[in-house]
């Protein structure tokens, strides 16, 4: 009983979600109320010389940071827990759980303590996609010309629909193709890889030649 209530009391999915879910607002946040409010610190970086994409950087950057700062409160909440409740609940001891088997046991923490390499790659990469995809629609909605609102809206919605159409094909292309293992992993990190550059390209694009000052 006490070891039930112990794994129920540590599973940490739910924070896990949460902080990713987090992560994403965040970052349309602050792109949304940089170009929001002309006079701010980012307009003045953008009238100096030189590509503006080192701007983007910083902010991915940035994100990327804070990223792996939640993940590292994360396991260092697992292991505080443990001992916490081992303390406090001196029960716990009889039942030989070590912190590393409560990261195990979730369903949540493979993905912030990955085993492997190759998944480590996957899910840094589909964090870092779903990044790049907040920061271009933050761009398309409050951060080029405010001119012609109509077109504005069918950029966006023209990029939401791409969004839907790659991710289907992604999909449906490792069912078709019957990919598994390392090689579905493989696939996906490649198919991530290609839309971070896509988006980047595309946002580099936009920054130098769209957004005005």
């Amino acid at each position: 009983m006490v070891k039930e209530i112990v794994l129920d009391q540590l599973a940490i999915g739910l924070p896990v979600f949460f902080a990713g879910s987090a992560i994403l607002v965040y970052a349309a946040v602050i792109w949304s109320k940089e170009w929001s409010s002309k006079g701010s610190f980012i307009y003045r970086l953008l009238m100096l010389p030189g590509s503006r994409f080192g701007i983007y950087w910083a902010k991915l950057l940035t994100m990327l940071v804070i990223t792996f700062f939640l993940q590292a409160v994360q396991v260092v909440g697992v292991f505080l827990n443990y001992y916490l409740t081992s303390f406090f609940i001196p029960e716990f001891a009889q039942y030989h759980i070590t912190p590393w088997s409560l990261v195990t046991n979730s369903m949540a923490m493979p993905l912030l303590v990955p085993q492997y390499a190759v998944q480590f790659l996957l899910i840094l990469t589909m964090g870092v996609a779903l990044i790049v995809t907040v920061f271009q629609l933050a761009i398309l909605v409050v951060g080029v010309e405010k001119k012609g609102y109509v077109r504005k809206v069918t950029s966006v919605v023209l990029y939401i629909l791409v969004v839907v159409v790659i991710f289907t094909l992604i999909m449906r292309t490792q069912f078709v193709v019957r990919l598994i293992g390392n090689e579905a992993m493989v696939f996906l990190i490649g198919s991530m890889l290609i839309w971070i550059v896509l988006n980047m390209l595309l946002s580099d694009y936009l920054l130098n030649h769209k957004v005005s000052v």
